[in-house]
C-alpha cells in the first residue's frame, strides 16, 4: 500500500561547519528515554536534536509526510512533538546552528507508520475484486475509519469493531471509478462477499447504491442471520443519501412467517424496524436521510437512533432469531416492496450502548464525508 510501512528505518546524522555534528533522535515519551523507529497511527511522537561542537541558539525540524507535504518548525529547544494524522511514513530533518557554525543531518530520519491489518486486509480484499489498485487517497479513509471504530480518534474512544459482524462500506476504487464485485466486500470478513443480484451497472455510482427499477429481484445476499446474533443484542443500520420512502419499503431484513428482523420506512413515511419480533415499531422522526440505526438490547424493546442521536425506544418483545440470511435492498423471504432510494452503507452488529452509538455515528460521519472528494455525506 502506498505510503504505509514499507521504508527501512535509518538514523539521520551529519556534520556542519566547524566540525559540529547533529543526530537526530525519535521517542515514544517526551523525556527521550525510548527511541522508536516506526509509530501507530494517532501516536504522539517526540523528535529530538543532540548536537556536539557549538552551543545552537535555534534549531529547525523539517518533518515530511511526502516529498511535497512537510511541516518546518523553527525554534530555540532542540526537541519538539509530532502527532502522527496520517499514514505516511515521516522523513525528519533538522539543523541546528550558533551565531556563525550550522550542523544539519546528512540523511533524514525515517519512521515507519504502522497500518491497521485489518484495513488493509480490505484494501486487498477489494484490489483483488476490482482488479484495480485502491486510490491513496481511499486507502487512507479506510484505514482511519477502521482506527476510529477501534477507538482511535473518537470523542469517547470506545472501541466498536468487535460487535460488528457485516458491513458494507460501497468504496470506490478512486474518487470516478466503481467496481460492482468490490462493493460486495464486507470489511469484517473479507474474504468472502456478498452476491448482487439483479443489479445494473446504471444502479451502481461512487456516491452508493440505488434500486433505480424498484425490483423485487434486486437485492444483496449477505451472509449472517439473526440467528448468528444473540437475541436481545443486534442492530442494523443503514446509510441513506435520499429522503424517506413515501411508502413502505426496507431496506434490509430477514424473515419467515411473522418473525421479522428488519430496517425500513413504514406506511406512516415513518423509520419503521423490527428486530426478532412480530410488531413494528415507529419512531416519530420523519427524517431518513443519514445514518440510521435500530438497536436491541434489552428483551422488551428496541431504540432508534438517526446520526447516532437517541430518537426514541419502542416496546417489542423479542422471539427466537430466525436464520435465514439478511439481504440488502429488501426483506428475505417476504414480498415487502424493495428499496428505492440510495444507500452508501449496510451494516449489522451486536447492541451498541448509546456512548457506542455516539462514536460510531463520528467514524461513520467521517467516512462518508471524506471517501470521495467533496463526500456523500448528507
Amino acid at each position: 500500500m502506498p505510503g504505509v510501512g514499507f521504508i527501512r528505518p535509518a538514523g539521520g546524522g551529519g556534520a556542519g561547519g566547524g566540525g559540529a555534528t547533529l543526530e537526530i533522535g525519535v521517542y515514544s515519551d517526551a523525556g527521550h528515554t525510548t527511541p522508536i523507529t516506526e509509530a501507530d497511527f494517532g501516536a504522539r511522537i517526540y523528535i529530538k536534536s543532540t548536537v556536539t561542537g557549538i552551543t545552537p541558539t535555534e534549531y529547525r525540524f523539517f518533518v515530511f509526510e511526502t516529498a511535497s507535504n512537510g511541516v518546518a518548525t523553527v525554534q530555540v529547544g532542540n526537541s519538539i512533538s509530532y502527532d502522527i494524522t496520517s499514514f505516511n511514513d515521516l522523513v525528519i530533518y533538522a539543523e541546528a546552528k550558533d551565531a556563525s557554525v550550522a550542523a544539519a543531518s546528512v540523511a533524514g530520519f525515517e519512521v515507519t507508520i504502522n497500518a491497521d491489518a485489518d484495513a488493509t486486509e480490505y484494501i486487498d480484499a477489494h484490489n483483488t475484486a476490482s482488479g484495480q489498485t485502491m486510490a491513496a487517497a481511499q486507502q487512507e479513509v479506510n484505514q482511519t475509519f477502521v482506527q476510529m471504530l477501534k477507538g482511535s480518534g473518537t470523542t469517547l474512544g470506545n472501541n466498536v469493531y468487535p460487535k460488528i459482524k457485516e458491513l458494507y462500506l460501497f468504496c470506490p476504487v478512486d474518487n470516478t471509478t466503481v467496481s460492482i464485485p468490490a462493493y460486495a466486500i464486507d470489511l469484517i470478513d473479507p474474504s468472502t462477499p456478498a452476491t448482487w443480484a439483479g443489479f445494473v451497472v446504471s444502479d451502481y455510482a461512487v456516491t452508493g447504491v440505488i434500486n433505480t427499477s424498484a425490483s423485487a429481484a434486486k437485492f444483496l445476499q449477505m451472509k449472517k442471520a439473526p440467528s448468528d446474533f444473540p437475541q436481545n443484542s443486534i442492530s442494523l443500520h443503514i446509510y441513506s443519501r435520499s429522503e424517506i420512502e413515501t411508502a413502505s419499503r426496507w431496506a434490509m431484513g430477514s424473515s419467515v412467517g411473522t418473525n421479522y428482523t428488519m430496517i425500513g420506512s413504514g406506511g406512516s413515511n415513518r423509520i419503521a424496524g423490527n428486530i426478532n419480533s412480530s410488531v413494528i415499531a415507529n419512531s416519530p422522526d420523519n427524517n431518513l436521510l443519514g445514518f440510521i440505526s435500530i438497536n436491541r438490547t434489552a428483551s422488551n424493546s428496541i431504540d432508534f437512533y438517526r446520526n447516532g442521536s437517541y430518537l426514541n425506544s419502542q416496546s417489542s418483545t423479542s422471539t427466537t432469531p430466525v436464520a435465514l440470511t439478511f439481504r440488502g435492498f429488501q426483506v428475505n423471504g417476504q414480498s415487502f416492496a424493495s428499496w428505492s432510494k440510495e444507500l452508501s452503507m449496510l451494516m449489522l452488529a451486536e447492541g451498541f450502548t448509546s456512548d457506542e452509538m455516539s462514536d460510531l455515528n463520528e467514524a461513520i460521519d467521517y467516512y462518508q464525508t471524506n471517501i470521495i472528494t467533496g463526500g456523500r455525506n448528507v
